[in-house]
C-alpha cells in the first residue's frame, strides 16, 4: 500500500505479510508421496505375509498326511507351453494383447495397462484442472496463444482414442465380422457420443427453442464423436485380415515403413482435410478483419474493442457464427474478459478438422503397435514420431509460446498445437509402456482403474460439480492453500470412485 505524507513523499506500508504461494503444492506433493510409499510398503508386507501363511499351511498339510510319499512332496514342474503368438484384442476403446497356447482353446488376453493408465492420467488431470487447479495460472487454460497444463488434457484424450481404433477394428475384422456391421457399430457409437454431448450442454441451463433458442451445438463429446467416426471409418477402409503382413517379399525399407504404407490410402483424405483447413484459415476473407488473422480480436487489434471484437479466431470464428449463429455457440471464451472479444466456440468447425488429424496421429501410433510386435521396436518408432511431430510443431510456432507463423493455440486447435501435444503424448505413452508393460515396475494404479471408466468419471464430475462429498466451501476461499486442498480432495474422491468401480468390475462404455 502506498501512502503520501505532508512532505509529499511516498511511504510503502505492508498490508499483509507475503506468503509463498507454491508452498501448498510442495506440501501436497510430500503428502501424496507419503501415502504412495505407505501403500507400497503395506502391500509388500501383506503379500509377504500371505505367502508365508500359504507356505505354512502346505507344510502342515504334508506333515499331517500319513500317506505322504516322496513323489507327492517333490516339486511339480509345470508343462512347458508351446510358443505364443500375438492375436488382436477384443473390440472396444481399450485394446488388449492375447497369447494363444492352443489353437483350439480360447485365447487368454492380457490387457495393455499403459494405454488405460495414459487415459487415467488424462481424466484425473482433467478433473483436477476443471475443479480449479488450486487457482494456479499454469493449471488453467491459456488465455489465447500458449500451452498450460489444462491444454494438454483434451488432445491427449483424442490421441489415445485414435491409438485404440486400429487395434479394435482389426480384432473385429479378424473375427469375421462383416465390414458393414462394423461400420454400423462405428456410426451408432459416434451418434451416442454426439447425443450425450448435446445433453451435457443442457446442464447449466435448460434448452430453449424458437425465437429464444440457446442450445449450444458443439462440445467436447461431440468432437470426440466426429473424430472417432472419421478415423475409425478410414481405418475400416484400409483394414484387411492380413493387415500387418506385407505382401510378397518385403524389402527392409518397405518393412521399415510398413505402419505407414498399410494406411496410405487413408492418409489421402487426412491430407485433404488439412489442406481445406489451411485454405479456409488463411484465405477466407472476414469482413472488417485482416485475412488469415489468428488472434483474439478486440483490444488485440484496436483500442476500440467494439469495432474488432468479432475478429476473434479469424475465419474459424466467422464460419461458426455464420453456420451456428451466436445463440448456439459458447458464450464465455477465455479471451473475452482480457481482450473484450466477442463470443467464440473453442469446439467449432475448423478446429474439428485439425482434431481429426490429432486422432489420426494416434491411429498411426496404434498401427505401429500392430506392425511391430517387439517392445523396443515400438519404442523406437514412437520416439521418432515424438521427435518429428515436436520438431515440425516447433518450427511452425517458431519456438515461441505466443505468436509465430502458426501459434500454439487450443482455442483454434492449430496445427502446431496438434503436433506439439501429440509429441508429448508419444513421450508419455513410451514411458508408461516401458515402466508398466515391459519392466513391470508399476501396475499403473490408481490411474489404471480411473482409465477403465474414463467417460463415467468425466460425466460424473461434471454433473456432481457442486455436490457433497466431492465439493465444499470454507468461507471466502481466498488462498491457494484452501483452494488446492478442496480441488485435490475432489480429484482424490473421484480416483477412489474409479478404484471401487474397478474392484466391483463395473465399467461403462459407449
Amino acid at each position: 500500500m502506498i501512502e503520501e505524507d505532508n512532505t509529499s513523499k511516498c511511504i510503502v506500508t505492508e498490508a499483509a505479510a507475503p506468503v509463498n504461494i507454491y508452498l501448498p503444492l510442495l506440501i501436497a506433493l510430500f503428502i501424496y508421496i507419503a501415502l504412495i510409499s505407505f501403500s507400497f510398503v503395506f502391500g509388500t508386507i501383506r503379500k509377504h505375509w500371505r505367502h508365508c501363511q500359504e507356505s505354512k499351511g502346505s507344510e502342515l498339510l504334508v506333515r499331517e498326511s500319513p500317506h505322504a510319499s516322496v513323489e507327492s512332496m517333490a516339486p511339480k514342474i509345470p508343462p512347458q507351453a508351446p510358443p505364443t503368438t500375438s492375436t488382436p484384442p477384443t473390440p472396444g476403446m481399450s485394446p488388449t494383447l492375447s497369447s494363444v497356447s492352443n489353437p483350439t482353446s480360447r485365447p487368454q488376453r492380457q490387457r495393455l495397462k499403459s494405454l488405460d493408465t495414459f487415459r487415467g492420467i488424462s481424466i484425473v488431470l482433467m478433473i483436477f484442472v476443471n475443479s480449479g487447479g488450486g487457482k494456479y495460472y499454469f493449471f488453467e487454460h491459456a488465455i489465447w496463444d500458449g500451452l498450460c497444463v489444462a491444454d494438454l488434457v483434451f488432445p491427449w484424450f483424442l490421441w489415445i482414442m485414435g491409438v485404440c481404433v486400429p487395434i479394435s477394428v482389426k480384432s473385429q475384422v479378424k473375427r469375421g465380422i462383416p465390414k458393414l456391421k462394423i461400420f454400423k457399430y462405428i456410426l451408432i457409437r459416434s451418434i451416442k457420443l454426439i447425443g450425450l454431448g448435446i445433453l451435457y450442454n443442457t446442464l447449466d441451463q435448460p434448452a430453449q427453442f424458437g425465437e429464444n433458442a440457446n442450445l449450444r451445438i458443439p462440445g467436447v463429446l461431440q468432437r470426440f464423436g466426429i473424430c472417432y467416426f472419421v478415423s475409425a471409418t478410414l481405418v475400416l477402409i484400409s483394414m484387411t485380415v492380413n493387415f500387418t503382413k506385407p505382401g510378397g517379399r518385403a524389402s527392409k525399407i518397405k518393412a521399415a515403413f510398413q505402419d505407414l504404407t498399410i494406411l496410405w490410402i487413408s492418409w489421402i483424405p487426412i491430407i485433404l482435410i488439412l489442406l481445406a483447413h489451411f485454405l479456409l484459415t488463411f484465405s477466407l476473407p472476414v469482413p472488417g478483419c485482416p485475412t488469415g488473422y489468428l488472434g483474439p480480436g478486440g483490444l488485440h487489434l484496436d483500442n476500440n474493442a467494439t469495432v474488432t471484437k468479432h475478429c476473434i479466431g479469424g475465419a474459424a470464428g466467422y464460419i461458426d457464427v455464420k453456420i451456428l449463429t451466436s445463440r448456439h455457440m459458447y458464450n464465455y471464451p477465455t479471451a473475452k474478459t482480457v481482450f473484450r472479444s466477442d463470443i467464440y466456440d473453442p469446439e467449432g468447425f475448423l478446429g474439428t478438422l485439425t482434431s481429426i488429424f490429432q486422432a489420426w496421429l494416434g491411429v498411426q501410433t496404434g498401427a505401429t503397435m500392430l506392425v511391430f510386435p517387439r517392445p523396443f521396436s515400438r519404442l523406437k518408432r514412437w520416439g521418432l514420431w515424438a521427435i518429428l511431430t515436436g520438431l515440425i510443431g516447433t518450427i511452425l510456432c517458431q519456438g515461441r509460446m505466443t505468436g509465430g507463423w502458426i501459434p500454439i493455440n487450443k482455442n483454434l486447435w492449430s496445427v502446431s498445437y496438434v503436433l506439439v501435444t501429440s509429441s508429448f503424448a508419444n513421450i508419455l505413452l513410451s514411458a508408461l509402456y516401458f515402466i508398466i508393460d515391459m519392466k513391470k515396475w508399476w501396475t499403473g494404479s490408481p490411474f489404471f482403474e480411473s482409465g477403465m471408466n474414463s467417460i463415467l468419471l468425466y460425466m460424473g464430475h461434471s454433473i456432481l460439480v457442486n455436490c457433497l462429498p466431492w465439493h465444499w466451501s470454507d468461507g471466502t476461499m481466498r488462498t491457494h492453500f484452501i483452494h488446492l486442498m478442496e480441488h485435490l480432495w475432489t480429484t482424490t474422491m473421484w480416483v477412489f470412485v474409479g478404484i471401487w468401480l474397478h474392484h466391483k468390475k463395473l465399467y461403462w462404455s459407449i
